[in-house]
């Protein structure tokens, strides 16, 4: 099984997982020995079933790539594994991890200038951490691996960025669990649930169920475990101040295809419907109808997925919502303000890919979003005032190390 965070920052492991050829390696030393074959067996019918559905999938014609996307200025570090935000009219690209060490740096990014300047850096180094924007403008950092790789012990340093002051400050205590690779949703008043993802354990890093709430005015208090453990998974919030979690792999490596909704009243989950197919290191994103997209990632030991799923709240239940034209996991989804969902990059059973594609909830279609110019996995995207997205970093083919290139995608182009 591949867990694609851990790539930022495995350590040796990251040269090789790069270097072209089949999809990343380091993921598949902690997980891969324990997944089951009922598992495995389990999904073969659905993933024979979204291949050939991908292959029936109709798309509108390839828009022109020189005029949807667009180079923008390199970014001063190369990175993978970061985190990239709007935060008081920039984006802010935190952290993340070149061939052999996490990062400690913060970039600044002009959407008007176009433009990169430093901003202060971290106090703490990491990759595979997560960050929310906070209600009052703020950016929160949370957890992560900060030197050595995947077999280092995780932090439990929790930063805040304050784009009035352009500093980071502490928000008087770190996390009451040290991780990384876990996943973060903002809840009502500016709470932020983190859940899951890997915890130390000698040897190997194992998965955690749990999970803690962070408040602005009390730091971090630990709440109710998920009814599972989840490394891989998503966390996603809901119109109601819920929380859907989907998915991922469990601390036995088994894929996933349960969901569990967290509920900030009661401070406990329940479960709700099941996915049609499990999958580990998918990506998911609210939909401003309220269902919850969930797309690709992992559902066995060779191939990702094409096929897509929706989420309805407000039954509990999943619908299928077609299929991409490629395989993808490791990419970025953004919601345009159109409504439509942008999906790009990612890596297919090859590698790294440059393809982007456009779902329309409303017809819930798949079409092309042309090309990048570079192919990218475990890359950031964040979308900026004008409409457009501006897509940083990432593994690429061919190189033992990640890439500091950045793109600009123009919908309006399309």
């Amino acid at each position: 099984m591949r867990l694609s965070r851990l790539i930022a920052i495995a350590g040796s492991l990251l040269a090789a997982s790069s270097c072209g050829g089949s999809s990343r390696t380091d993921q598949d030393t902690v997980l891969d020995s324990g997944v089951s074959t009922d598992a495995m067996a389990d999904s073969s019918d659905s993933e024979a079933n979204v291949d050939a559905g991908a292959d029936a999938t109709s798309e509108a014609s390839t828009p022109d790539a020189s005029s949807v996307w667009a180079v923008a200025a390199q970014m001063p570090q190369a990175r993978a594994g970061h985190t990239s935000a709007l935060v008081g009219g920039a984006v802010i690209v935190a952290a993340g991890g070149d061939s052999f060490q996490s990062l400690v740096d913060a970039l600044s990014y002009d959407p008007t200038a176009g433009s990169w300047t430093p901003a202060k850096d971290m106090p703490t180094a990491r990759g595979g951490h997560c960050a929310v924007v906070l209600p009052d403008g703020r950016l929160l950092i949370a957890g992560g691996i900060p030197v050595g790789g995947m077999f280092t012990s995780p932090t439990a340093a929790t930063e805040i960025f304050d784009p009035k002051k352009q500093d980071w400050a502490p928000p008087g205590s770190g996390m009451n669990q040290p991780r990384h690779s876990h996943e973060c949703a903002l809840l009502p008043g500016g709470a932020v649930l983190a859940a899951g993802g890997f915890v130390q354990a000698p040897p190997l890093p194992v998965a955690t169920a749990s999970t803690e709430v962070f408040e602005p005015s009390k730091g971090w208090t630990m709440v109710a475990p998920m009814l599972s453990e989840r490394i891989g998974h998503t966390a996603t919030s809901l119109p109601d101040g819920r929380v859907l979690i989907a998915g991922g792999a469990d601390k036995t490596q088994q894929f996933l295809a349960t969901a569990e909704v967290f509920d900030p009243k009661s401070g406990g989950f329940i479960a709700t419907g099941s996915l049609a197919v499990p999958r580990a290191e998918h990506r998911a994103v609210a939909l401003q109808d309220g269902n919850v997209l969930v797309v690709g990632g992992w559902s066995s030991l060779t191939d990702p997925l094409y096929d897509a799923e929706l989420y309805d709240p407000a039954q509990g239940t999943w619908s299928a919502a077609g299929s991409m034209a490629v395989a993808r996991t490791v990419m970025t989804v953004t919601l345009l303000p159109s409504g439509k969902v942008l999906v790009i990059g990612g890596n297919d059973a090859q590698g790294p890919v440059a393809s982007a594609e456009l779902f329309d909830p409303s017809l819930s279609s798949w079409s092309s979003a042309g090309a990048m110019a570079v192919a990218r996995a475990d890359h950031a995207a964040a979308l900026l005032p004008s409409g457009q997205v501006l897509v940083t970093g990432g593994w690429t083919t061919g190189v033992p190390s990640p890439t500091n290139s950045a793109e600009l995608f123009d919908p309006s182009a399309l």
